[in-house]
């Protein structure tokens, strides 16, 4: 009996500290009758392997507690998964500032890289194009590497519009991107030019961000709103 108060103890100082970092997801009542059931059948199989290991109180006690452990970490991580996997999309933001993350409503977040510029991981008929968002840039502009990997064969395009860039003038062949992805994020059917040289990076021009119903830059995230 003994045993047994000690491991509810345990299970249950366990679940007042994660309750407090991560507030509000035992309010709802079917997840508190929920967690309380699991913690009785963990608290009766603690006490079980102490009670059939007689003797050996102390050894039985460390095997039941790392059952148990095992057993909490499984429920817990299950009862909190929402949060677990915003905590998991928050840090991979800060790691890897063009992965895009998505938020409450479908909104896409992006972070800024550290040269204050923002960046995003697309999909582009499928294959994944990383583009530099440039509200200078009137069309999607690919770069010649990427134009290739998408499927674009650079000898059966036409360059032949001129434009003048960053890195001087150069010429351009205009396609139409059949879909494109950013998160939660898809379009289809969108005008994009394929440089012949002179772009290093793909961009996330302006005919892209007007499909958005809207964009916002707040601080060092911006966010597009599908």
């Amino acid at each position: 009996m003994i045993w047994a108060v000690v491991v509810g103890v345990v299970l249950l100082g366990l679940v007042v500290i994660l309750s407090g970092l991560f507030p509000g997801v035992l309010g709802n009542e079917d997840r508190q009758i929920s967690l309380t059931h699991n913690i009785l059948w963990l608290v009766l199989l603690g006490s079980s392997l102490v009670i059939g290991y007689r003797g050996r109180a102390h050894a039985a006690f460390k095997h039941a507690l790392a059952w148990i452990a095992i057993a909490l970490i499984l429920v817990l991580g299950y009862s909190f998964r929402d949060d677990l996997m915003r905590i998991g999309a928050r840090i991979g933001g800060e790691l890897l500032p063009a992965m895009p993350i998505v938020t409450e409503g479908g909104n896409v977040e992006l972070r800024a890289a550290s040269d204050g510029h923002f960046q995003a991981d697309a999909h582009i008929n499928g294959t994944q194009v990383r583009l530099l968002v440039d509200t200078g840039a009137t069309t999607l502009a690919l770069a010649p590497q990427d134009a290739e990997r998408v499927g674009y064969d650079l000898n059966a395009l036409s360059f032949d519009r001129p434009v003048n860039t960053a890195n001087g003038r150069t010429y351009v062949a205009y396609v139409m991107v059949d879909s494109m992805s950013i998160g939660s994020i898809h379009l289809e059917d969108i005008a994009a030019t394929v440089h012949r040289d002179g772009l290093d990076i793909s961009l996330l021009g302006m005919n892209v961000l007007d499909r958005l119903s809207g964009f916002e830059r707040q601080g060092d995230k911006l966010l597009l709103r599908p």
